[in-house]
């Protein structure tokens, strides 16, 4: 009986969270899924073109699950302005779809990034801008609402007086974000950023109410990447948001061991700590396959939740791939390379 109610309760709430606050996607990979914590990223890296893709599954044994994919796609390009500079962009694609309803998020975005070197690139500072268009779509097939309950049970053939008429919604959305770059040396560097979305703080209702708007999230991101040895790194990172009421604190650490091997130059492994009501412990295992940078994250859950998840959370999966050259794919080899420019 317990169950159950937690189940009910549970999806109540995420209904009343969709529907009054919209909580935006995050992922639990804060280290490949860069676009999605900062657009001054868009084109930060060493290469041409860099792909990601990810998909989240969150919330299987406890309801409908939340299911998560993006696809984003970006590279450099030198500045007109100044040859020491980059500007950087691309396109991400994230599809999201959660509960009863299939109530899903659709977003196309295109970062526009611009990298300034100092001398000697000690210092990096990137500043961009997300257009983004979005849009929202429900099925109400099967939703249930009260006034179909006849006094003993639901009846699915008592007609409903709630307004169905509209079941999608688009709105144009704007987020920007700035990030800096401190590296003294080759053994260790420092990172930065600020980033705010929902920044035209956009009208979501799908019944005309303009007090529905997205509130603006801010987001805070700071890493290092020390050398503890010359086969042996370690990245810690930590990620803080708000939005309204609502906050977050993501911090951990991933480390890197850099092997011999053609085929697998480096494997990954980390461990971090989501706050949102002490949400989730992640653990995370990677490696560079053939070119290919696979990481797998699995959140267990540690909140109040847990007593009918059962500690499962979410289970999520990102690949990378860097190009070097637009025509001719270049051999990867067991040679240490930094993660950022």
């Amino acid at each position: 009986m317990y169950v159950w109610l937690y189940r009910i309760v549970f999806v109540v709430c995420c209904t009343c969270v969709m529907q009054v606050h919209a909580q935006d996607i995050h992922f639990s990979n804060i280290h490949t899924n860069v676009l999605h914590i900062n657009p001054a990223f868009a084109g930060f890296f060493q290469g041409k073109y860099r792909f990601t893709a990810a998909v989240r599954d969150q919330y299987r044994t406890v309801a409908v699950p939340y299911q998560t994919m993006t696809f984003t796609i970006d590279g450099s390009f030198p500045s007109t302005i100044n040859r020491r500079h980059k500007t950087g962009t691309g396109i991400l694609f994230t599809y999201d779809v959660a509960g009863d309803s299939k109530f899903n998020t659709t977003q196309i975005a295109i970062p526009l990034s611009y990298h300034i070197k100092t001398y000697r690139n000690v210092l990096q500072f990137s500043g961009a801008l997300l257009p983004s268009v979005y849009t929202n779509a429900i099925d109400y097939t099967y939703l249930r609402f009260p006034d179909q309950f006849n006094g003993i049970s639901y009846d699915p053939d008592v007609p409903t007086e709630e307004d169905l008429t509209v079941s999608n919604t688009v709105y144009f959305n704007l987020g920007a974000g700035v990030f800096g770059m401190y590296t003294p040396n080759k053994q260790v560097r420092y990172g930065l950023g600020l980033s705010v979305y929902n920044c035209t703080q956009p009208n979501i209702s799908f019944f005309e109410n303009n007090k529905v708007m997205l509130p603006r999230r801010y987001l805070i991101y700071a890493m290092s990447h020390i050398e503890i040895r010359r086969d042996i790194d370690i990245i810690p990172a930590a990620k803080i948001q708000f939005q309204t009421s609502q906050h977050e604190y993501h911090f951990g650490a991933m480390v890197l061991h850099y092997t011999q091997s053609l085929r697998i130059p480096k494997v990954t492994a980390g461990m971090w700590f989501r706050s949102r009501d002490k949400d989730a412990v992640i653990l995370g295992v990677g490696g560079l396959f053939n070119g290919y940078e696979v990481v797998l994250n699995y959140d267990v859950n540690i909140s109040s939740l847990k007593t009918v998840s059962k500690g499962h959370g979410a289970i999520e999966l990102t690949a990378t791939y860097i190009l070097t050259n637009l025509y001719k794919r270049q051999k990867m080899m067991p040679v240490k390379c930094p993660a950022y420019l």
